[in-house]
């Protein structure tokens, strides 16, 4: 009975509950946010300078978005060939999995690559509509 009662509730054999397997997620997004808005923070003045020269704040999102998405990448880039060169290592550790699973590698790869491109338009349009005598003065 108590097993018929977890599995309604969603819980699984595990003792935790789908919803929790997003928090992985949400602490990478939150660091890619904190590390990309550091990132445009140090670069006020020359966002700053940029805007008083006479960019436009399409100009300044499309630099900082082409600068994240490059970043993002080259990371996912890397990742996906680590995980290729160390796929047959880890086979003996799997159960009933392939250790080469494309699918899953192209969809991880593509879920990272979208919280990688919204954790950079954020603070890229933060910094946008930032007001360029301010940054400026501060920086």
């Amino acid at each position: 009975m108590l097993s018929t009662y977890r599995s309604r509730r969603g819980v699984s054999r595990r003792g935790c509950s789908p919803a929790s397997r997003c928090w992985p997620w949400r602490w990478r997004s939150i660091g890619v946010y904190g590390l990309v808005a550091y990132t445009v923070s140090q670069r006020a003045r020359e966002i700053g300078i940029r805007l008083a020269l006479g960019a436009t704040p399409q100009n300044i999102r499309a630099l900082l978005l082409g600068q994240g998405t490059l970043l993002a990448g080259g990371g996912i880039a890397a990742g996906l060939v680590l995980a290729a060169l160390a796929a047959p290592a880890m086979a003996a550790l799997l159960y009933g999995v392939a250790p080469m699973d494309w699918p899953v590698f192209g969809s991880v790869a593509l879920v990272l690559f979208a919280v990688a491109l919204l954790a950079t338009y954020l603070p890229a349009h933060r910094a946008a509509k930032s007001d360029p005598i301010r940054a400026l003065r501060d920086g």
